[in-house]
């Protein structure tokens, strides 16, 4: 797992080489992919790790790149050994975004959306999909609600049907965890008074689980 002190020396070696091999048949992707190098290398200096996070969270762009490469992938009947690559990089990409905390607000929902997409991929990229769920859930706590966190909890959902006996038991077991923290959500809002919104919301979440789960 990279540092996010080293996060963008990760980014910037990933992103060229996706940017490699979108070069002729996707083009949109190494657009994208050299936008966001740019905004790396305009980063470079930042002194801590909660620096790099930030500033990386300022842009929607961090993950169109990648987002693009999962829909590429998963888009094609089979997908070709070119895009199945630039899926994977893209998928650990992500993991290592989502850790540092370094995915804007407003990009959570797409993030999550393109993991689920991504869950039809190789029981490798499984695995990594189903690590980002509990960290979206806990470290996004204000973004992933409604349906973002129906989304995050169809991940498991759909993972936990798998064949695959370490994929269907992992997706069981961060089903479990991701249901007891949307509970936990309303047991310190009950704990702290929390009436407003973002209470009444944890409450609805709560209802969704007990009623449709």
């Amino acid at each position: 797992m990279a540092s996010s002190l080293n996060l963008g020396s990760f980014l910037l070696g990933e992103l060229q080489t996706l940017s490699t091999e979108a070069r002729r048949k996707y083009p949109e992707i190494k657009e994208a992919a050299e936008r966001v190098i740019v905004v790396l290398r305009g980063i470079k200096g930042a002194a801590t790790s909660a620096a790099v996070s930030a500033e990386l969270r300022q842009s929607d762009e961090v993950i169109r790149p990648f987002v693009l490469a999962c829909k590429a992938n998963t888009g094609s009947a089979g997908g070709s050994s070119t895009s199945a690559k630039m899926a994977s990089i893209s998928v650990q990409c992500l993991q290592q975004l989502v850790s540092a905390q370094a995915v804007s607000a407003r990009s959570v929902g797409e993030t999550l959306r393109t993991l689920r997409a991504a869950s039809a991929m190789g029981t490798e990229v499984q695995v990594k999909v189903l690590q980002m769920v509990l960290p979206l859930i806990t470290l996004y706590a204000g973004s992933v609600v409604g349906a973002e966190l129906v989304e995050a909890l169809h991940v498991c959902l759909d993972l936990q049907r798998s064949r695959d006996a370490v994929v269907g038991n992992t997706a069981a077991a961060i089903l479990r965890q991701a249901v007891e923290e949307v509970f936990e959500r309303v047991a310190k809002d009950d704990r702290e008074k929390e009436g407003d919104g973002v209470g009444q919301q944890h409450q609805k979440d709560a209802h969704f689980i007990l009623q449709d789960l």
